[in-house]
């Protein structure tokens, strides 16, 4: 970025799209360039999607902001750099990855600068929880903080403000990746969630 200059930053869909590479490469010199050089209301959010992430179960992460690329890679340097110019929809994009990754502490770090943990969907307001998106990872440490901690349901909301059910953890959870240790953690999940009253 220093040898060619602002030319290098209209490449790749611009600013988005060169600081969403930089993050998910964790080139932080490059990413603190780019942030620098933002425009004072410049809000990052969606660059392009990538999926050399998986989850503990084995599936494939879509990951579409530097955010979620900082989250996908554990990467807390790049967390720190990337959160205060990360939009609304990138943030909710990463409180939802980190839940369906089991990234704990970047949640944690995440809701501590003002992300809701009460967030109803990765895109939209859906008949959905965060405990949907740990069932997704098999997330079994995440569960079980989410439900204990913050209660959250471990059936199916049916009523909300989406027009359309919300699916339950168990079902979930069961639609999850089989590679790995995945039907071990399938199994954790599972347990974890009948042990909290769930209608299986």
């Amino acid at each position: 970025v220093n040898a060619c200059g602002d030319r290098c930053l209209q490449f790749i869909d611009g600013h988005d799209g060169m600081l969403f590479l930089a993050a998910d490469t964790g080139a932080i010199t490059v990413a603190t360039r780019i942030v620098s050089t933002r425009l004072p209301d410049h809000r990052y959010t969606y660059g392009h999607a990538e999926n050399s992430v998986r989850t503990c179960d084995g599936d494939p992460v879509y990951m579409h902001s530097a955010l979620a690329a900082a989250v996908a890679r554990n990467n807390s340097a790049m967390l720190a750099l990337v959160l205060p110019a990360s939009d609304s929809a990138a943030r909710r994009e990463a409180i939802w990855l980190a839940a369906r990754l089991d990234r704990f502490a970047m949640l944690q770090r995440l809701a501590a600068a003002g992300v809701p943990i009460t967030v109803r969907g990765q895109i939209l307001d859906e008949n959905s929880t965060l405990l949907i998106a740990a069932a997704e990872g098999a997330a079994v440490r995440m569960g079980r903080w989410l439900i204990e901690v913050h209660h959250m349901p471990v059936n199916a909301i049916l009523t909300g403000p989406d027009p359309y059910k919300g699916s339950s953890p168990v079902r979930i959870v069961m639609s999850g990746g089989r590679d790995g240790d995945a039907p071990a953690r399938i199994a954790s999940f599972l347990q974890l969630l009948v042990s909290h009253g769930a209608d299986i």
